[in-house]
């Protein structure tokens, strides 16, 4: 059985008002999946650096 129970102080319950720290301000799904990918194939980790690197070189002012 899943819960969260762990995440509260000893003899917490619930929470309440003055523990809410922070907000969400948008939603970005499938973001974390480009750092997945990029572990699983570094060749195109490096593929897609390069041709950042190349993108930065040929539009420098």
């Amino acid at each position: 059985r899943d819960h969260d129970r762990g995440l509260y102080a000893p003899g917490q319950l619930w929470l309440q008002h003055k523990d809410i720290v922070g907000r969400a301000k948008g939603y970005v799904p499938y973001v974390g999946y480009v750092t997945i990918v990029m572990n699983d194939y570094p060749k195109l980790k490096y593929a897609v650096l390069g041709c950042l690197g190349l993108f930065v070189l040929a539009h420098r002012e």
